[in-house]
C-alpha cells in the first residue's frame, strides 16, 4: 500500500462509477481514478445538500431537485417539487408527500424527466425510514412493519412485520438499513441482522453475533463483514459463517470497537479510526498480509469515509483543527512504501 495522492481542505468523496467526485467547499469535482485529472466541476452553493444516488448525483435546496450525469457531469433533469419529498424513488422517481388523512399518509409518484405524476399510494403515516432499490423502495413504521411498493406500478408487493420473520423482534436503530443487489439488510435491537428479499420479502437469513450493532457491516458480492476490536466475521449467502480472523495480534494495543471495513476481490482492508491503523488481509486465506499507520500525529480517520476502488483506498483525516484532507492509497502489490 502506497500513498499517491493527498488532496487538502477536503469535505469528503463519493466513488461513483467512472469518477472519484471529491466534495469541498463550493464544490463536487468528478475526478478520474487513473490520475485525478479533472472530468467535471459542479457548483454547489451554501445550503444545497448532495448525494449519488444510482449513478446520479442529485443536488436539492427548497424541493429544487437537479440531477446529474456523474460520468460527465451534465444536467440531466430539474425539477421543483410543489410538495414535501418523502423518498427517491429508483433512478428516475420520487415520492412526495400530499397530505395526512388519518392515520395515513398519501404518497405522490413523480417522474423526475418530466415533472408529471405517474401514480399515487397511501402508507402509514408513522414511518420510520426507507431505503430504494432501482424497482423498489422499502418502508418501515412505528409497528415494525417492513412495507415494499413497486415503483412501476406503484402499489404494494409485500408486507412483513419484523416479529413474524424473526420471532419477537424490533427493529434497532443503530445501524441504518441497507440495500446491496436485490435484498435488503435491516438489524434488530437484539443484535440480528436479517437478510430480506426485496421483491418477496422472504427472510434469506439471520444472524446473531456480537458483533452486530457494533459496527457497520460491509456487503461485497453474496458475502456480508462484521468487524470488532479483536476479530472479523465473513458471513456466506446462507446466513453461516465461513471465515474468520483473529487480528488482536497484530496491534500494539486494542482496537477501537468501532472499526471500519473495506472489501476487494482479493483484500480486506480494516481501519480504526483512533490510531489511524490499517490491517490489510487476504480475503481468501485471511492471512495477514501489512500493517499501516497512516497520516500524522493529530489526525484521525473517518471510518465512514473509508471505501476502495480500482485497486484503490480512499480515506479522509481529520485533525484537532476541524480540517480535512483526502488520502488515496494504491493496493497494487508493487506499491509499498
Amino acid at each position: 500500500m502506497k500513498l499517491i495522492h493527498t488532496i487538502n481542505h477536503t469535505d469528503a468523496f463519493i466513488l461513483a462509477e467512472q469518477h472519484v467526485i471529491v466534495t469541498t467547499p463550493g464544490h463536487l469535482t468528478g475526478c478520474a481514478y487513473t490520475n485525478l485529472a479533472t472530468a467535471w466541476d459542479i457548483p454547489v452553493a451554501p445550503g444545497e445538500f448532495y448525494q449519488l444516488s444510482f449513478d446520479r448525483i442529485i443536488v436539492q435546496k427548497d424541493g429544487l431537485l437537479s440531477y446529474y450525469d456523474s460520468a460527465t457531469g451534465e444536467l440531466l433533469h430539474r425539477v421543483q417539487l410543489t410538495k414535501k419529498l418523502f423518498a427517491f424513488a429508483g433512478p428516475s422517481h420520487v415520492f412526495q408527500e400530499d397530505g395526512i388523512a388519518g392515520d395515513t399518509i398519501n404518497l405522490q409518484l413523480l417522474d423526475i424527466s418530466t415533472g408529471a405524476i405517474t401514480g399515487e399510494i397511501s402508507i402509514p403515516a408513522d414511518y420510520q425510514w426507507y431505503v430504494s432499490h432501482p424497482e423498489v423502495v422499502i418502508v418501515s413504521d412505528e409497528k415494525h412493519v417492513l412495507m415494499a411498493i413497486e415503483i412501476a406500478s406503484c402499489k404494494v408487493l409485500w408486507e412483513q412485520r419484523v416479529a413474524i420473520l424473526v420471532e419477537n423482534e424490533v427493529l434497532g436503530t443503530t445501524i441504518p438499513p441497507s440495500v446491496h443487489g436485490h435484498h435488503l439488510f435491516c438489524y434488530t435491537k437484539s443484535r440480528k441482522a436479517l437478510k430480506v428479499d426485496v421483491y418477496s420479502g422472504r427472510l434469506e437469513w439471520s444472524f446473531y453475533n456480537e458483533l452486530v450493532q457494533s459496527t457497520v457491516p460491509a456487503v461485497y458480492n453474496d458475502t456480508t463483514y462484521f468487524a470488532g476490536n479483536s476479530h472479523i466475521l465473513a458471513i456466506n449467502a446462507s446466513g453461516e459463517i465461513f471465515q474468520e480472523i483473529k487480528y488482536d495480534s497484530y496491534v500494539k494495543e486494542p482496537f477501537y470497537n468501532r472499526t471500519y471495513l473495506a472489501i476487494t476481490d482479493t483484500a480486506i482492508l480494516l481501519g480504526n479510526p483512533e490510531t489511524r491503523e490499517i490491517l490489510h488481509f487476504n480475503s481468501e486465506t485471511g492471512n495477514i498480509v501489512r500493517f499501516y499507520v497512516i497520516g500524522t500525529a493529530g489526525w484521525s480517520l473517518l471510518g465512514y469515509l473509508f471505501a476502495v476502488k480500482e485497486d484503490q483506498l480512499f480515506t479522509v483525516l481529520k485533525n484537532n483543527d476541524g480540517d480535512r484532507q483526502l488520502e488515496i492509497y494504491s493496493l497494487k502489490p508493487d506499491d509499498v512504501s
